[in-house]
């Protein structure tokens, strides 16, 4: 339980940055082909996106190549008009003029 806390803390070393990575790294791996083997298929999102989009490369399949970009893009748009929200508030908000929506800061 000290390790993790350790992981954990605000203030982190470099190499402590590098293990927390690797061990959320690998508990996705773990979850992706865990999923895989039980229902045949990915269940994470987008590490289980990316895992879909390299076996459509690889095994040719145009179909399942496709739907893995098409949501791996899907979730990229979503992120980039997310940002262009919280800029826009922030902008606004900068400005004096805060419309009442989401808040500016996390």
């Amino acid at each position: 339980m000290r390790r993790l806390r350790f992981l954990t803390n605000r203030h982190r070393a470099p190499s402590t940055n590098r293990a927390l990575g690797l061990l959320l790294a690998f508990n996705a791996g773990a979850v992706n082909a865990g999923g895989f083997l039980v229902l045949h298929m990915y269940t994470s999102h987008m590490t289980g996106f990316a895992s879909q989009l390299a076996d459509g490369l690889v095994l040719g399949n145009a179909k399942l190549l496709l739907n893995a970009l098409g949501a791996v893009l899907a979730f990229l748009g979503g992120a980039a008009m997310a940002v262009g929200a919280f800029l826009k508030f922030q902008a606004k908000e900068e400005e004096g003029s805060a419309p009442s929506g989401p808040p500016t800061s996390f």
